[in-house]
């Protein structure tokens, strides 16, 4: 009796899990750094606000170009994720 499934078909499978699972078996380790790093750069864009007074008009703009990068977390994202497949490849 044939189900429509040969053995190819399950190695293929496993192949793919196996792959998936070795893509995210790090996944913990790698959110708990980002993690880690979002909140420094919390950290540090904090302080750089309440220091604003003190910069250049160089410095202002700079730093708004800076907090305005922050301030779309999803390209960040998209960015830490190719980068993280890339390093997988």
């Amino acid at each position: 009796m044939s189900f429509g499934f040969g053995v190819g078909d399950f190695i293929t499978v496993y192949k793919q899990v196996n792959s998936i699972r070795k893509q995210f078996v790090d996944a913990p380790h790698q959110f708990k750094a980002l993690s880690a790093e979002v909140r420094s750069l919390s950290i540090v864009l904090q302080d750089a606000e309440i220091k604003r007074d003190a910069l250049s008009d160089r410095q202002a703009r700079r730093l708004a170009m800076v907090v305005d990068e922050c301030a779309r977390p999803g390209e960040l994202q998209q960015r830490y994720q190719s980068s993280a497949i890339q390093e997988a490849a």
